[in-house]
């Protein structure tokens, strides 16, 4: 192959973080205001998402860094990265997803930009929330996918699996590898497997022909959309529409949540995997951030005021107030102010599904605590009080700022100012409020609310009742400005 192996010059390169995933696994820590990919998971000082970026500024100029995320968390992981210094002159670019729809649709959208920006341009896919150590060995395998993709590859980085770790996917390699690549191998991919059982991860570990699936990927963004294109037509097609002007959040919902693994790269016959030689780990549960933590001599990791008597092979976090923990193994204790999980290590990975039981008895503070407060571009949201029937926020929107919200169908919302001028425009409505007066919202009705100041903020207090509010904690706002 003409080239292989050598990095091109024409055209740019670019990074794709992926940053939409809520991380329930990780509840009752990770949460829908606070996502895994922006909390300090291994104390290193900076979040998942800020290590992730750090990691492969140098292999970019700037401006071209993407990161992906949904429109409910774009406010949080924008004034995130804004306030953590990655590197001077290093901007980072959003592309927002109406709600998410599987890493397919979240590259593909992501590859049409970068189309857009450079049409001979090759990218590379990072998660946000995984333990990568060294750096150097990440840049190694990158440079070595980036000469690969230059003869229009696709490219998969893969490590060697060192436990038969059920939780990962695993991709099957030639026994032998294509050819080496600057010191790297490169193999062609055969076969993928999902999360497989214990004992066939044993197998594939023992045979030496498996590799783990980091996620981490490298093409040309003309080329993965020919891909999608080919195999995934239905999703193509509303990608395009959306570069054309259609409403994203009209194409979002005929949209199917899929991977780009099971959509693309399962199907063709073009894809190669470079072997990498960092350490890695998906940290998507509780074990898998127990075996990357320093653990004391009895196997356990221990976290915050934690007062331990024969305990082994226990996770315990604490977030402030102590914890005593007598004669636990292999259990897992995670406590934070508005919910504590107590569960067994092996079991640790259903804390989704006992975040979703507390929103259905009530609980929602478990996944939305009372008084936390999210960052909008336009402002500030503040939860007062919430429960299934009912929430009371204090909104506060900055000079000149407005927002957009579309009504649900299922409750009733009103607005009561407190201090400042408000505008309120929808269908037949174009009112002013000032402090004390208040307006209820129709339904089913999308209203535009703006900060008629300019030089000082909108405080409202907004009440909503409904029977169907639990649904929908993690926020309500479709546009913002």
């Amino acid at each position: 192959m003409k080239g292989y192996g050598e990095i091109p010059v024409k055209g740019g390169f670019y990074a794709v973080v992926l940053a939409g995933g809520s991380g329930t696994r990780l509840w009752p820590l990770s949460r829908a205001t606070s996502p895994k990919q922006l909390l300090d998971l291994l104390g290193s000082g900076s979040s998942l998402i800020v290590d992730t970026i750090k990691r492969v500024a140098s292999l970019i100029k700037p401006k071209r860094s993407l990161v992906v995320t949904t429109a409910t968390q774009l406010a949080e992981v924008s004034s995130h990265l804004e306030a953590a210094s990655v590197k001077d002159g290093f901007e980072i670019d959003f592309i927002v997803e109406p709600k998410g729809r599987g890493t397919a649709a979240a590259i593909g959208l992501a590859a049409l930009r970068v189309a857009e920006k450079d049409p001979k341009a090759m990218m590379m896919v990072l998660p946000s929330d995984h333990l990568i150590r060294p750096a150097r060995a990440l840049h190694t395998a990158i440079k070595a996918a980036r000469g690969i993709a230059a003869s229009d590859e696709l490219v998969l980085l893969g490590v060697r699996p060192t436990a038969p770790y059920t939780r990962y996917g695993y991709i099957g390699v030639d026994s032998k590898s294509v050819r080496d690549v600057k010191g790297v191998r490169v193999f062609s991919a055969r076969r993928f497997v999902e999360k497989p059982k214990k004992d066939a991860a044993r197998r594939y570990v023992k045979s030496g022909n498996y590799l783990w699936n980091t996620g981490i990927f490298v093409w040309k963004a003309k080329r993965i959309l020919q891909e999608i294109e080919l195999h995934m037509p239905a999703l193509y097609k509303e990608l395009y529409a959306i570069r054309n002007g259609c409403s994203p959040e009209s194409a979002y919902e005929r949209i199917k949540d899929a991977s780009i693994d099971r959509g693309v790269l399962e199907r063709t016959g073009e894809l190669k995997v470079v072997e990498a030689g960092f350490t890695w780990a998906d940290l998507g549960s509780w074990a898998s951030i127990k075996r990357v933590l320093k653990a004391d001599k009895q196997g356990n990791v221990m976290r915050g005021t934690v007062v331990g008597k024969d305990c082994s092979d226990s996770l315990i976090l604490g977030s402030g107030r102590p914890i005593a923990a007598v004669g636990l193994e292999e259990m897992v204790v995670v406590d934070t102010p508005e919910a504590l999980l107590v569960t067994s290590l092996g079991r640790a990975d259903q804390a989704a599904s006992l975040a979703e039981a507390a929103v259905e008895k009530g609980h929602l503070s478990a996944v939305k605590p009372d008084g936390s407060i999210i960052k909008k571009r336009w402002g500030k949201i503040e939860e007062l009080s919430i429960d299934t029937l009912s929430e009371v926020r204090k909104l506060t929107v900055l000079p000149g700022c407005s927002l957009t919200l579309i009504g649900r169908g299922d409750r009733s919302i009103h607005w009561l100012v407190t201090y400042g001028n408000a505008r309120l425009t929808g269908p037949r409505t174009d009112v002013r409020l000032g402090a004390d007066q208040s307006v209820e919202v129709a339904d089913k009705m999308r209203y535009r609310l703006s900060n008629a100041s300019r030089r000082r903020p909108l405080e409202m207090i907004e009440i909503r009742r409904g029977s169907a509010l639990a649904k929908h904690y993690s926020g309500e706002y479709e546009e913002f400005e």
